[in-house]
């Protein structure tokens, strides 16, 4: 009913319309990416990094370590973004897994 409704708008909210849908579709993917990436880490013992967003500064750079082949964890803490609130400790800690 609205997709019929929108036919007959002016250009200009049928442009904002579609500018939106594609806003949202975009966030839906980039959230399914990000559970992508989590569901990668399980393999690897990381399912629980102290980092509250993988997305995040210190999320990506802890992931690009590890994709170039880091495996040392106080190497990869020192990533650690100076805003992040968990400490290096703390994700050492995480990250040598059980």
């Amino acid at each position: 009913m609205a997709y019929c409704a929108l036919v007959f708008a002016p250009a200009g909210i049928q442009a904002l319309c579609t500018l939106w849908r594609l806003r949202n579709q975009h966030a839906h993917d980039a959230g399914r990416c990000i559970q992508q990436m989590q569901k990668a880490l399980i393999p690897m013992n990381a399912t629980h990094i102290a980092l509250s967003d993988i997305s995040g500064v210190s999320g990506q750079a802890l992931i690009r370590a590890l994709l170039a082949g880091e495996r040392d964890t106080k190497v990869l803490a020192k990533l650690r973004d100076p805003r992040c609130q968990a400490s290096e400790e703390e994700i050492v800690q995480s990250l040598q897994g059980n």
